[in-house]
């Protein structure tokens, strides 16, 4: 590592030391280390598989008390890696990070795709039941996504399926204390960064490039996870740039772990699927959100709440604040009849949806909060589709202002408050409010 570099780190590994385990502070006598993967052989060259070199850096790290492996001027080719309990992997602005293109290099084993336990492919970057672990530095992870793109492109034109799944780019399960900060991810494989059953996860000015055609390559997932906090993140994505999750269906439902307690702040969103998402996958509930002083520019949705019959699970006390959307495909989507096709000719608005019986799989949707939100030149306002058995409950909107091509579509909901809404379509009726009882849409 070039020396101008070094004090930059140092004092980055001191403040990630200091949050400590369980709230205790270590001991402030002890200076912070170093590995070098080079010491254990890495090249750094590009085209060298640098995978040993760097893990057995990363366990010498462990064995050692924990500190920070430090990856600098060179591109280190490898494939899965493990962090460990104190473990920081920092990459230097000298430095890439690049993942193999070979399937064999991301060993399979035991592991979770899309709300479900699944064979997959390692993770380029993982933990498990590990804390204080963390990625950090100013230079680049590059999955090289494009050979498990194709994979997937092929096997839509077949009808068939990726099996074992793709490897993410950063996945951590069951940790306590994960940080990352300011690094650029590229080119992930399928989703990029996937925190699973964690505790404390800061996520903090990392930028995430993935090419709006690859996909399933989600920006964010927070799955099952308690305090989470995203801040200054910018976000280019083949899919849902940030999508809170929990689990699908009857398997969410037994393991009963919400995401809950999320911050995202100061964020800037391009392209994707939807801006900030939560769901589908949210079965064991979502709880506790906060989004706040985020920019959307060219996403399919600003905000996207989806869900659908047989998921269950409850998603409540949600406030979306202060955020500037521009170039939609939909402002808000809160939609719990999610990858149902209407009948040819109609739409979720119009087409006959009776009720079903209520009873575990019945997802609920209630006191979501909008406030001081602009939205322009988008193609529609949006829509907000409850079930007939399960009414979105309690939206409240306020301070909202959106220009559309086409209007907004509301059905099914109950105790409904907006206040200082305004929607402008150039395009038939700005506001269509059908199957809401008790609602104070002004």
């Amino acid at each position: 590592m070039p020396r101008s570099h070094l004090p930059f780190m140092r004092l980055w590994i001191a403040a990630f030391a200091l949050v400590g385990c369980a709230g205790h502070a270590p001991n402030p006598a002890a200076a912070p280390k170093t590995f070098d993967p080079r010491d254990s052989g890495a090249k750094a060259d590009g085209k060298s598989l640098d995978t040993a070199a760097i893990q057995a850096a990363i366990d010498r790290c462990a064995a050692d008390g924990g500190g920070s492996v430090v990856l600098s001027g060179g591109t280190f080719l490898s494939g899965s890696l493990r962090l460990k309990t104190g473990v920081t992997l920092f990459i230097d602005k000298t430095a890439t990070l690049l993942g193999s293109r070979r399937q064999e290099d991301y060993p399979v084993e035991e592991g979770a795709w899309e709300g479900h336990q699944a064979r997959t492919h390692a993770a380029l970057i993982s933990a498990k039941d590990a804390q204080n672990v963390g990625v950090a530095g100013e230079g680049t992870i590059d999955g090289a996504g494009e050979p498990w793109w194709g994979m997937v492109r092929a096997a839509r034109v077949t009808g068939g399926q990726v099996s074992p799944a793709r490897p993410k780019l950063l996945a951590f399960i069951e940790c306590h204390n994960v940080r990352l900060e300011n690094v650029t991810l590229r080119n992930s494989p399928s989703w990029t960064i996937h925190p699973l059953y964690c505790q404390g996860v800061l996520i903090d000015h990392v930028k995430v490039i993935n090419p709006p055609s690859s996909p399933n390559t989600d920006g964010i997932d927070p799955d099952s996870c308690k305090g989470v906090k995203i801040v200054g993140c910018e976000l280019d994505c083949g899919d849902d740039c940030i999508a809170i999750k929990s689990g699908r269906d009857e398997e969410g439902r037994r393991v009963a772990r919400p995401c809950e307690d999320v911050e995202i702040t100061g964020c800037r969103m391009y392209h994707g699927h939807g801006g900030v998402a939560i769901g589908s996958e949210m079965s064991g509930g979502v709880r506790n959100v906060r989004v706040s002083d985020c920019v959307f520019g060219g996403t399919d949705a600003g905000i996207r709440l989806k869900t659908r019959r047989g998921r269950g699970g409850v998603v409540e006390d949600v406030h979306f604040d202060r955020l500037r959307m521009a170039k939609l495909k939909m402002a808000i989507t809160i939609n719990m009849y999610y990858a149902e096709k209407p009948p040819k000719g109609q739409t979720l608005a119009t087409m006959d949806i009776p009720a079903q019986p209520v009873g575990e799989g019945t997802p609920i949707f209630r006191d979501i909060h909008i406030s001081n939100v602009t939205a322009k030149l988008c193609q529609t306002a949006g829509e907000i589709i409850g079930l007939p058995e399960s009414p979105v409950l309690g939206l409240q909107m306020k301070n909202v202002s959106i220009e559309a091509d086409k209007g907004m579509s509301c059905r099914f909901g109950k105790d409904w408050n907006w206040e200082n809404v305004t929607i402008k379509a150039e395009k038939g009726e700005s506001l269509v409010v059908k199957d809401v009882q008790g609602h104070g849409v002004k």
